[in-house]
């Protein structure tokens, strides 16, 4: 018989070079494949979820009807959704003829699931911001920016209710209102009935750019110098914070926050959390009060985006500055949780485009090429894509009634699209 040592050595060569191909072909198998959370960034009819936008009214020319309806011209690149609010069976549609805060005019609609009816005109400059009191089943509809014949002594507020007389009620007081407000850009109503707003107002002394003579020298000074409305021509500028125990017919003061603009607000945890910045070319901020809104400190020197805070299962969320990350907020951290690699949230004008429901975050993401992406998740880690688009996408609301997310675009072809979920 040959030699023991040798048979052992002819037999397990053999064995051990099968296992070891095996094992490669393993590893090679995995490292080809995306890592947890990564997405592909090719925009098709298949993706994760298998869904696709389907046009919420087939053949609509949202843009068109927008002109005709509301008198004003839609900007052939920014006009659009910027916000849109389901509320039980109805979904309100927010229109602007172009960004928030930039070009007059705005148009509230209400769509059933099958037809579209225009509420109204408001004359604001853009909108963006719109929350519905279960309560009292009212609609709240934040001024953007009052456009002529308004001047800046106080800011808007409006109100609608749909079992009352079906008309917007606007709200302007420049004694007990949003007094000196120029623009309000975030609404929060508390368990008690109390709406708050986050604003940016003025000193008192800057009233009206109404003058046509002074728009355009104040139009030429921007383009020269684009911090040249950072003063407001030499008038002091804040971010304030305001309540309204009324429906917000009459407001109260409470505190100023930040040296340019006040964001958003929210109460979460028995604390109001709110965005601000100290200059229109500075990164916003988080901080948080423990004083109803009175007194205010900084959260982190984490910087974050203008994206409105959104309460996601048991957490309060942010976006990161560079839109590559979502923060889970604490009252003295921000959490990082990593979006899919090369995808970002948000831009200069983004505010709705996260969105809760049925489980889900969802939210609008982009690449640096503007293939813009739906996706989802449950515990910010691992992602899906729902659905994609090589149009801008401007925001995001989940219709629980309907179980879909309805999806907004901009410019003079925008569409309003549904994903049934």
């Amino acid at each position: 018989m040959g030699d023991s040592s040798s048979l052992k050595k002819g037999f397990w060569y053999p064995r051990k070079i099968a296992v070891l191909m095996v094992f490669t072909a393993t590893m090679l198998s995995i490292c080809s494949q995306p890592r947890s959370g990564e997405i592909s960034h090719k925009c098709s009819s298949s993706t994760d979820v298998g869904l696709a936008l389907e046009e919420l009214i087939p053949g609509m020319e949202w843009a068109e009807w927008y002109r005709q309806t509301s008198g004003y011209s839609p900007d052939p690149e920014y006009f659009g959704a910027y916000i849109t609010l389901p509320a039980g069976n109805e979904l309100y549609i927010g229109l602007g003829t172009g960004l928030p805060s930039l070009g007059d005019g705005a148009l509230i609609a209400r769509f059933d699931g099958k037809s579209i009816e225009p509420i109204g005109v408001i004359a604001e400059e853009g909108i963006h911001e719109l929350i519905w009191d279960h309560h009292s089943n009212t609609l709240h509809i934040a001024g953007t920016d009052p456009s002529w014949p308004d001047d800046w002594s106080a800011g808007n507020h409006y109100t609608y209710v749909p079992s009352g007389s079906k008309i917007i009620v606007k709200h302007r007081d420049a004694k007990r209102g949003l007094v000196n407000v120029i623009h309000t850009w975030g609404l929060w109503l508390s368990d008690d009935h109390v709406l708050y707003a986050a604003v940016n107002s003025h000193d008192g002394s800057f009233v009206s750019d109404r003058n046509l003579l002074r728009r355009i020298f104040d139009r030429i000074n921007w383009m020269l110098n684009p911090s040249y409305f950072s003063t407001d021509y030499g008038v002091t500028r804040m971010g304030q914070v305001f309540k309204s125990a009324d429906n917000g017919t009459s407001w109260e003061y409470l505190s100023d926050i930040g040296y340019f603009r006040a964001y958003d607000i929210v109460g979460f945890n028995d604390k109001l959390y709110a965005i601000y910045t100290d200059t229109p070319e500075s990164l916003c901020k988080l901080a948080v009060s423990s004083d109803d809104g009175k007194k205010w400190r900084d959260v982190t020197q984490n910087h974050i985006q203008k994206v409105h805070l959104t309460q996601f299962q048991d957490r309060l969320l942010a976006v990161s500055a560079d839109g590559e990350s979502i923060y889970t907020v604490s009252e003295y951290s921000l959490e990082k949780h990593n979006l899919p690699k090369g995808l970002r949230v948000g831009s200069r004008y983004d505010f709705n485009v996260l969105a809760e429901g049925n489980g889900y975050l969802y939210i609008i993401s982009k690449t640096e090429n503007d293939t813009y992406f739906i996706l989802r998740t449950q515990d910010l880690h691992d992602w899906e894509q729902v659905a994609c688009a090589d149009k801008r996408l401007i925001s995001i609301s989940y219709w629980k009634a309907k179980n879909w997310l309805v999806v907004s675009g901009a410019g003079i072809h925008a569409k309003l699209w549904k994903i049934d979920l």
